[in-house]
């Protein structure tokens, strides 16, 4: 198989507790499944953040997948989709 590109997860299952977030130095953040801006399917994964009160660390916001998974998809069967 040519793995051009690789998707992670396409959203379809709609059950955001698959997902865990790394937030220790954000104080306000927000993850969802949401129809907004889907490549493939109907929905994508949205996180929205405020970096307001924020005083140490780096900053960055972290999505880790709980499964130990990723499809591999060529760009030409992506298409399809």
């Amino acid at each position: 198989m040519d793995e051009k590109e690789k998707i992670l997860d396409d959203f379809e299952h709609r059950d955001q507790s698959r997902y865990l977030t790394n937030h220790q130095f954000v104080s306000s953040y927000d993850l969802s499944l949401s129809k907004e801006q889907a490549k493939f399917g109907q929905f994508s994964l949205k996180l929205f953040y405020h970096f307001g009160g924020w005083k140490s660390g780096n900053g960055a916001m972290y999505i880790r997948f709980k499964e130990d998974f990723i499809t591999a998809l060529s760009r030409k069967e992506c298409r399809k989709n």
